[in-house]
């Protein structure tokens, strides 16, 4: 192979022998691709903590609106709770009733 290709094989700047080649560290290599795989294994689980992050958010959004809801219709229930007292209160003085006697 070496005598009918070498000299393309040179040309392209690879050795001949496997002896010729350099030798290359592996470790950094393997190290490199454990980070990868750790970093991509974190980015995936705060992808999935996001995610439920975001589904809390809008929970809560919606509660908060169906809250705000309720608030509203207690302030509402209040309202009429006091015009009916007043209305009572003047009942009572009319009649000579005591609204703690009803």
């Amino acid at each position: 192979m070496n005598e009918r290709f070498g000299a393309l094989v040179a040309d392209m700047g690879y050795p001949l022998w496997p002896e010729d080649a350099p030798n290359i560290d592996l470790l950094p290599l393997q190290e490199r691709d454990a980070q990868k795989r750790f970093k991509l294994s974190l980015a995936e689980q705060n992808g999935l903590r996001i995610e439920a992050i975001e589904n809390h958010s809008m929970l809560l959004a919606e509660l908060q609106m169906e809250n705000g809801c309720r608030i509203d219709e207690i302030a509402q229930l209040r309202e009429i709770l006091a015009r009916q007292e007043s209305i009572i209160a003047k009942l009572n003085m009319g009649s000579g009733i005591h609204l703690g006697e009803i």
